[in-house]
């Protein structure tokens, strides 16, 4: 089936047309080009907009890798974002999709769609039209998820962490105090995870300038000493945990789970549906970290996946 769509490149000279159309769709401020941007370099933008006549319908962040369209590879997760479409103009998006890169030479599409916690409104009309195009699954990570309008009470292991830190004096506050959560984060991530942080301190540092209100740092102290921390990114509906750190004296003082006791029923309070810890899989969900997954589980938080799917840029929905 022929698309009466029309795919256009992004260019900076449309940052401001693609923001609002984020803003307006209700879509993760990770989308929005200041933050996208902000590691432009290492990555081969290859961003599509939609539109159908002179109204713009659809975007995808997108980069190229060999030969294929990917969801964008600086993000963990990036379908195609839109204001509420029906099915039959997701179909044509995915076929205008499909026709504009192969014409630049691709042959597969790598999709990775945005979970569906994140969504205000449901929006999986691309998994329908990944089904019609027998897409593979190629990668599912795990992450762990608590509703907090029903959420489960914790664990008596976690509750025994609030014991400890109550007798510790823990003290939880808010503020942007980067440059001393950072070491420890470093430090935990590389002592316990052989991994560094995604984002260097200096670019953590930008976005939250950029975004003051959806980057929010909590740290939790004992004695006049931060022992526990964690960045939380405010996504539309969702609180999401981007990084925990804590050094040995917070973990045997109970401060994580001081830290996130205060912080879901903060973010309960703020209104947000969902707080999600991230995912506690490798090597595309086939190597299951199980100690932190059950740390999360401690907390009630249960499974939401992340899934990435691959299919021909030959076929079509017809």
């Amino acid at each position: 089936m022929a698309s009466a769509l029309t795919v256009v490149r992004y260019t900076d000279a449309r940052a401001a047309e693609w923001d609002g159309f984020v803003r307006l769709s209700a879509a993760p401020f990770l989308f929005e080009r200041g933050y996208m941007d902000y590691h432009r370099e290492r990555f081969a933008d290859a961003s599509l907009m939609l539109y159908d006549g002179r109204k713009l319908v659809a975007l995808f962040p997108a980069t190229v890798h060999g030969d294929s369209l990917s969801s964008h590879r600086g993000l963990t997760y990036g379908g195609f974002l839109h204001d509420r479409v029906p099915i039959g103009t997701m179909i044509q998006v995915f076929n205008a999709v499909a026709e504009h890169a192969e014409r630049g030479g691709l042959s597969s599409c790598e999709y990775k769609p945005v979970p569906y916690i994140y969504r205000a409104y449901p929006a999986q009309e691309d998994l329908y039209a990944l089904f019609r195009l027998e897409a593979t699954l190629e990668a599912r990570g795990i992450s762990a998820a608590i509703p907090l309008a029903t959420r489960m009470s914790f664990t008596e292991s976690r509750r025994g962490g609030l014991r400890k830190a109550a007798r510790a004096g823990a003290r939880i506050v808010e503020n942007d105090d980067f440059d001393a959560f950072w070491p420890m984060l470093e430090a935990t991530l590389g002592e316990r995870h052989g991994a560094a942080p995604v984002h260097s301190l200096a670019e953590i540092a930008l976005l939250r300038s950029r975004f003051p209100d959806r980057i929010r740092l909590f740290l939790a102290s004992a004695a006049g000493e931060v022992g526990a921390g964690c960045v939380i990114y405010s996504v539309g509906p969702v609180a999401h945990v981007q990084y925990i750190g804590s050094t040995t004296m917070g973990r045997s003082a109970g401060l994580l789970d001081a830290l996130f006791d205060h912080v879901i029923e903060r973010c309960a309070a703020d209104g947000k549906a969902w707080f999600d810890f991230g995912t506690s899989t490798e090597q595309g969900g086939r190597v299951l970290n199980g100690g932190l997954a059950f740390q999360k589980e401690g907390f009630g938080g249960r499974g939401v996946v992340y899934d990435t799917y691959r299919y021909s840029l030959a076929r079509r929905i017809g």
